[in-house]
């Protein structure tokens, strides 16, 4: 089961929400089976009556039995032995980004950041990278189908991409996240409550030596339940890196838009 929040506590820690991302990365082929059961049998899609109980059991073989024999074998994608690497190797690995914005309560200041957009030249550092870069970032493709919606979301009102920005970190900061490095700040509503707004971090390398690869971001969290996990990342964040890398160069465009002024024209 994934991991449960301690006692007054608002977040997972990390070794807790690396732990959930090896569970759902489990579980994921679990659900589909599970899906396509429901999709493909009425009789597993509602509650199942007490007095078909008896036979649920053979129902529920048959069912199976006819999925294995007719429908598409699920089997692992290519890099699917990639990702199950990466996830042991980063299990342990802290989240020192996380402890920094803690520790210098970065959620509250806003007197170091300055508002830029995604056009702003500054951002002319971030990496460019491609798809299978962003799947290896997030290991898998949940986060990503994600990041569309939540752009969409961020720019309806404005129609900007704004992001916040910081080039000057506290002297004893560079001792844990590293030199020649700057932080991203963005700002994104969550998708459960309205009233919330979470903040993400990245550190973004200035390293020429890495430039466009995913070695460019040193590091990043975010103030939802799971930001500070260290295997894969969170909706929010895999949305900040995947317009910054990918998005703003090519033609992307919010989901729906079209609906977006439906009611307005119908009422006039």
């Amino acid at each position: 089961m994934p991991e449960s929040l301690l006692e007054n506590e608002h977040q997972l820690t990390t070794q807790q929400a690396n732990r959930s991302r090896f569970v759902t990365m489990c579980r994921w082929v679990v659900e589909v089976v599970n899906g396509r059961v429901k999709r493909d049998f009425r009789l597993f899609r509602h509650v199942f009556n007490n007095r078909a109980a008896l036979h649920l059991k053979n129902d529920f073989r048959i069912s199976c039995a006819l999925i294995n024999k007719f429908h598409v074998v699920i089997e692992n994608p290519p890099e699917a032995l990639e990702y199950v690497r990466i996830a042991k190797d980063r299990l342990s690995l802290e989240n020192h980004l996380a402890t920094y914005v803690e520790q210098a309560n970065l959620n509250r200041r806003r007197v170091n950041f300055q508002m830029i957009n995604s056009n702003n030249p500054h951002l002319d550092r971030f990496p460019q990278l491609t798809i299978t870069d962003l799947k290896r970032l997030a290991l898998g493709t949940y986060q990503l189908k994600q990041a569309t919606s939540y752009y969409g979301e961020h720019i309806r009102q404005t129609g900007i991409y704004s992001i916040e920005v910081n080039n000057t970190l506290d002297d004893d900061v560079p001792l844990i996240l590293g030199l020649n490095n700057y932080l991203l700040r963005g700002r994104i509503k969550s998708r459960h409550v309205n009233s919330r707004t979470y903040h993400t971090y990245l550190l973004i390398s200035k390293d020429d030596a890495v430039a466009n690869t995913l070695d460019t971001i040193v590091g990043y969290c975010c103030s939802c339940l799971i930001g500070k996990r260290t295997v894969g990342c969170c909706a929010y964040i895999m949305t900040i890196v995947w317009y910054l890398s990918w998005g703003r160069y090519n033609d992307v465009t919010a989901p729906a838009s079209a609906l977006d002024n439906f009611f307005q024209e119908y009422d006039e």
